[in-house]
C-alpha cells in the first residue's frame, strides 16, 4: 500500500489540520440521545464533550437555496485540544491540529473506529460482484 521509499519527516509541520471522515448509512439511536455509550469508552483520551447543532448546507430547488434543517454534530475533544471525534447520525470523523505522523493518526483512527463500530454496528456498504455478476461477465 505504501511506497519502498524511504519516508521524509520534516522538522516543521506542512499540514494545518488532518481529518479523515467516514460516512456510512443514517443511524437514528445516535441522535435518539445522547451517545453515552460511546462516551464512556472514549473519554480516558477524549474527555471533553460538546454538542453542537450544524446548520445544513441549503440545497438548490429550481435554482433557488432550500434550507435543509440542522444535525447534532457530537464532539470528543482530548484533554490538549489537539485531537477531536465528530459524530453524527451519518458520519465519523477523526482531526487534528497536532499531525506528526500517520503510524500515530491510524492508530487513533483504529481504536474509534473499532469503539463505533462495536456500539453501534453500521451497515457496511461495501458492494462485491455477486456470484451471478461473475457468470454474467464470463
Amino acid at each position: 500500500m505504501f511506497s519502498n521509499e524511504e519516508r521524509m519527516i520534516y522538522a516543521k509541520r506542512q499540514l494545518v489540520e488532518v481529518i479523515c471522515q467516514l460516512r456510512f448509512p443514517e443511524i437514528l439511536s445516535i441522535d435518539a440521545s445522547e451517545p453515552a455509550a460511546f462516551q464512556d469508552r472514549i473519554r480516558r483520551e477524549y474527555p471533553q464533550y460538546e454538542k453542537k447543532i450544524e446548520q445544513l448546507p441549503p440545497q438548490m430547488v429550481n435554482g433557488k437555496p432550500v434550507p435543509q434543517g440542522t444535525v447534532n454534530n457530537y464532539q470528543f475533544v482530548s484533554a490538549e485540544g489537539q485531537w477531536k471525534i465528530s459524530l453524527t447520525k451519518g458520519f465519523i470523523a477523526l482531526s487534528t491540529y497536532g499531525y506528526t505522523r500517520w503510524e500515530e493518526f491510524a492508530q487513533r483512527l483504529d481504536r474509534i473506529l473499532a469503539v463505533f463500530i462495536e456500539t453501534y454496528h453500521p451497515c457496511l456498504l461495501y458492494t462485491s460482484p455477486s456470484p451471478r455478476d461473475v457468470e454474467e461477465s464470463r
